[in-house]
């Protein structure tokens, strides 16, 4: 071989193409410093300790002045909640520890995406788009079915009063129907990252997700349906900084920016919130009822979204008291297996359980608290499905599995950043109910899970090639 043929080999070899593996390269999508509450103990306590704080400043007579019900939260309860929500800090940290030199080992900075990866994703999201579209189009014929019109969606737009609760009783969820609703998310977060890694834009697919869950939100009065599909697509966009067209310069400690802004988020969030809250709240329950009562709106939302975190720390004591003593097995923590299509007609619930949980807990509420704030609290499931010790040893499992995540997203595993991209709706919803538990929950989190490893296998395959 000429002297000009070894010295064209070894540049080849260097670039990481040769001849024989020429083809488009891995993308790689750098990672963003200045987003520091996506690490999992921040979300949790930013939405717990709210509550917990209104819950415990807040009087016995305004409780039931504001909110119709009896104040069941003690200081001795505020202390369990904080002891819990401790256990939680303590497994992330863990889990932080025990990464923390093998992350920085191989921490690199950025995300990547090999071409098969980036196929992948686009396979998987446009898979799990058609399965949304078809779990929503059943939804609606089902409705049509039992005598949903045209005519009523339209007096929900006109803010027409009943309107919204005639139409939300004839879309009654349906076990393995509105279930397959649940991928909406996992598909916007797959069409985003490949959106990132290969320049090519999903526009129509995108805004048809969101446009679902804003009716879905609308009409159904399902805020969480919203929130279940930007809240992955604010987790990449936190997570991952703008891809650099120009040669990248090299790691500075200065930030840019985009971080700066990205790491004051959280001081916009309250305000967005109330802002969110508000916009539905007035078709939920002002226009029908509220506006009738007196009183301003503005001081009817600050009460009802005060209430909705207050009255959730107080069920949750309510729900440890009365229906604890109850269950046979856990139940609040793994709704989703319990929820399952199909369970029901395999297994006698109320016999294995000891309790109907739903009809139990509607009387509950109406004999001793209020039914119009019907939410469980997160903190406390573990409580009831395991006891005191149980929940203390849950909750740092529970922390050091998403510290673990937290920790492959920050190293740049694809998988990982998908999947906290979907628990991360689980930490900001933790004040009302335990959200991973939840049916609702369960196919986007196991579409999520097969996706990681998916993704992870075709990265070993494409390794083993080079």
């Amino acid at each position: 071989m000429s002297e000009e043929g070894r010295i064209t080999g070894t540049l080849e070899k260097r670039s990481g193409q040769t001849n024989s593996t020429t083809g488009p390269r891995p993308t790689r999508l750098p990672l963003r410093r200045g987003s520091w509450w996506l690490q999992p103990s921040w979300p949790v306590a930013l939405s717990v300790l709210p509550g917990v704080l209104i819950a415990t400043s807040v009087s016995d007579a305004s409780f039931r002045i504001w909110w119709r019900t009896p104040k069941f939260v003690t200081g001795t309860m505020a202390v369990l909640l904080l002891t819990l929500l401790a256990a939680f800090v303590a497994g992330v940290l863990l889990a932080s520890a025990g990464a923390s030199s093998e992350t920085h080992k191989r921490h690199r900075g950025y995300v990547e995406l090999s071409p098969g990866q980036q196929r992948l994703l686009l396979h998987a999201g446009r898979l799990l788009l058609v399965l949304t579209f078809a779990g929503y189009l059943a939804w609606l014929l089902i409705g049509v079915l039992r005598g949903l019109q045209l005519a009523q969606l339209f007096a929900v737009t006109r803010l027409e009063t009943g309107a919204i609760v005639e139409v939300k009783r004839l879309l009654t969820p349906v076990a393995g129907v509105t279930t397959q609703t649940q991928f909406g998310p996992m598909a916007a977060a797959c069409l985003m990252l490949h959106q990132r890694a290969t320049g090519k834009r999903h526009p129509v697919a995108i805004t048809m997700l969101l446009l679902l869950a804003t009716v879905r939100a609308l009409v159904h009065a399902e805020r969480l349906a919203l929130l279940e599909v930007i809240t992955p697509m604010i987790v990449l966009a936190a997570a991952l900084a703008p891809t650099r067209r120009t040669r990248p310069r090299p790691s500075s400690p200065r930030r840019s920016s985009g971080d700066w802004k990205w790491a004051l988020a959280p001081l916009f969030a309250p305000l967005l919130l109330i802002c969110v809250f508000a916009g539905f709240e007035y078709t939920r329950s002002w226009n029908d009822y509220y506006s009738r009562q007196g009183g301003s709106y503005q001081e009817f939302i600050v009460q009802r979204l005060g209430g909705y975190y207050a009255t959730a720390v107080n069920n949750s004591i309510l729900l440890r008291d009365h229906m604890a003593p109850h269950l046979e097995l856990p139940y609040y923590t793994v709704k989703f297996l319990w929820e399952f299509p199909g369970v029901s007609l395999l297994v006698d619930q109320p016999q294995l359980l000891g309790i109907e949980p739903r009809s139990g807990w509607k009387a509950t509420l109406l004999l001793h608290a209020n039914p119009e704030f019907n939410s469980e609290g997160g903190m406390l499931a573990p409580v009831v499905d395991y006891g005191g010790f149980g929940a203390v040893v849950f909750w740092i499992v529970v922390g050091y599995g998403l510290g673990r995540c937290y920790q492959a997203l920050r190293a740049g595993h694809p998988g990982a950043l998908l999947l906290y991209s979907v628990l991360f709706v689980g930490t900001v919803e933790l004040a009302r109910y335990f959200y991973w538990g939840q049916g609702r929950a369960f196919p986007g989190i196991l579409a999520a899970v097969l996706l990681a490893w998916a993704l992870h296998n075709v990265r070993d395959r494409a390794e083993k090639q080079l």
